[in-house]
């Protein structure tokens, strides 16, 4: 195997791979020795079909396979043993139709986008400025009130009230004209206090264990996050549930508030880290505007970027990159006849400013050894979830509270999109701390209108 590379333009690679029989052969004959053994054929046992046979009907595809899977394998191994750092995904160049019918000399060609050098240095003049919020009594009052139920003492009492949570098991068919659709959902807890309308809150008073009745799950909860938790079911699954599930009380749980007592101190604060009412209120003045800084923050460092991006212009390979979209979304298209070209040069525009931010961001991350550990992932995981469910209003007890952030972590859409966003908030914290940006005051409600602008679509 030869494997070569040749500058065709500026941050452009050509990387051609040249295959000869040697390199492929003996995994050729071992999938179709592999193949052999699962193949059916009519005339034939299972796994007794002839090799002449077998080679025949499958070695034209399976070498292709195979030639194909080595070629894609030992182009990104060059990538990384030559350290070339490069953007969007290799592309494939045309060439004459390849046969795979026999052993052959294969030869194929890759453009590479090459990663940019990129000196980042952060502006001197700016306007930039730190909003901080400022925390009312009345919230606190509020926060106080919501761990004291949290912590409070639970029962279990034979029948259920306004107030209680109500676990459960929900039944429904998800193809009523197939009886082999029939699912169950385990794991369901609804808050009585937080069903939206009457009528389905009457539904979840006066209930034993073992009690069994329909109620329409579209209904019962006004947020689309707070239904998929409470219902144990994800929120696109939430979608196609029928508007009548039939549910089972598993467990009815009553919870009166806690006393403001050293025992409670110690199990919300730690330990002898709180010993009354004054210090309780100020850890959680401190915890509440936590809640809402990273956001503010979230606001500046939004804008940081925007500075960073005009401050350090950086060139990008865009005739490269239009052909990498363009492909990428005729893939993604199943109208073939679209000019995706044209489709590409909207993309790049619209894209162009992310586009040149990563490869500042990449540089920044490289240069400074700037990482994400499977610790600080799995804490800031538990926080999102804890963050979701405080935003709906409704504490929960931490045995379930530790089942949803279990559940949670399960996601992988999720946990990549947290791991993403903990990389960027350090590059960008990194970036800010070698700034002097002054700091202003706001009031909660001044400071929710900053978020909620900032927040906002774009049109």
């Amino acid at each position: 195997m030869n494997i070569s590379q040749e500058k065709q333009e500026d941050l452009v690679l050509k990387v051609s791979i040249d295959v000869v029989p040697e390199d492929y052969s003996t995994q050729v004959n071992q999938a179709l020795k592999d193949l052999r053994k699962r193949v059916n054929m009519p005339g034939f046992r299972p796994g007794k079909v002839p090799p002449g046979l077998v080679n025949k009907m499958y070695a034209s595809s399976v070498r292709a396979d195979e030639v194909g899977k080595l070629v894609t394998e030992k182009l990104f191994e060059f990538l990384r043993e030559n350290k070339i750092d490069y953007l969007g995904e290799p592309i494939p160049e045309t060439q004459d139709a390849m046969d795979f019918a026999k052993e052959s000399d294969f030869s194929f060609a890759y453009s590479i986008g090459l990663m940019p050098e990129a000196t980042v240095e952060v502006p001197k003049k700016h306007e930039l400025q730190r909003l901080v919020v400022e925390v009312t009594d009345a919230q606190i009052d509020e926060e106080l009130k919501n761990l004291r139920k949290q912590y409070g003492k639970t029962e279990s009492p034979e029948e259920s009230q306004q107030g209680d949570m109500v676990s459960g098991e929900m039944y429904y068919h998800e193809n009523l004209d197939d009886p082999e659709t029939f699912k169950t959902v385990k794991g369901l807890f609804i808050p009585t206090d937080r069903i939206q309308k009457e009528e389905d809150k009457a539904l979840f008073v006066g209930l034993n264990r073992d009690d069994e009745f329909s109620f329409n799950p579209h209904t019962l909860f006004e947020d689309k996050k707070a239904a998929s938790i409470y219902l144990a079911t994800d929120e696109e699954a939430l979608e196609s549930l029928p508007n009548e599930v039939l549910f089972k009380v598993v467990h009815i749980t009553r919870m009166t508030d806690a006393e403001l007592t050293q025992e409670f101190y110690d199990k919300v604060f730690g330990e002898g880290e709180v010993t009354n009412e004054e210090e309780a209120r100020q850890r959680l003045n401190d915890y509440l505007k936590s809640t809402i800084q990273p956001r503010l923050d979230g606001k500046l460092l939004g804008e940081l970027r925007e500075a960073i991006i005009d401050a350090n212009p950086v060139p990008l390979p865009a005739s490269f990159l239009k052909r990498w979209l363009a492909i990428k979304a005729e893939k993604q298209s199943d109208n073939k006849a679209q000019d995706f070209l044209s489709i590409a040069e909207d993309m790049f525009q619209n894209d162009e400013r992310y586009i040149r931010w990563q490869v500042l961001r990449a540089k920044v991350e490289q240069d400074n050894k700037i990482e994400v550990s499977q610790e600080e992932l799995n804490q800031e995981a538990e926080t999102t979830v804890r963050r979701r469910l405080r935003d709906m209003g409704y504490p929960l007890p931490e045995e379930q509270m530790q089942a949803v952030v279990a559940r949670f972590k399960t996601d992988r859409e999720e946990m990549e999109r947290i791991y993403t966003n903990m990389v960027e908030f350090k590059v960008l914290q990194y970036l800010k701390d070698q700034m002097s940006i002054p700091e202003q005051n706001l009031p909660w409600e001044e400071a929710e209108k900053e978020i909620q602008q900032a927040e906002a679509p774009q049109a």
